[in-house]
């Protein structure tokens, strides 16, 4: 049943970067889309190793944690004199703020609005 997942979140993931609406994806004609009637003759197979196929060429992006970003970001700012030496990530959390890009992807508002 993991594999199925797996499999099936792969191929979501492949849906979403074609925004040509499935005229460039490598199982169009597979997969159903383009001839809805043919659905009952698919190829399971062929369908499953071009999505496995394509999942090992486009690996999801791995983003640090956020205690390896900020304490990236503190020693960053400790050479840059931007800081009053914190003793640890969470005194640096508790005093430094969210940079913008960060918290406008994450739907945060700056304070006051």
């Amino acid at each position: 049943m993991a594999e199925f997942q797996e499999v099936m979140r792969q191929w979501s993931r492949m849906c979403e970067l074609h925004d040509d609406g499935c005229a460039s994806c490598d199982i169009y004609v597979d997969c159903g889309a383009k001839y809805p009637e043919s659905r009952t003759s698919l190829n399971i197979k062929t369908i499953e190793d071009t999505v496995i196929n394509w999942a090992k060429d486009h690996p999801e992006p791995v983003y640090p944690t956020w205690e390896m970003y900020l304490a990236e970001r503190m020693t960053a700012d400790m050479r840059d004199g931007k800081t009053h030496n914190p003793q640890s990530v969470e005194e640096y959390v508790r005093r430094t703020r969210i940079p913008a890009d960060i918290a406008k992807k994450l739907g945060l508002k700056p304070k006051g609005e």
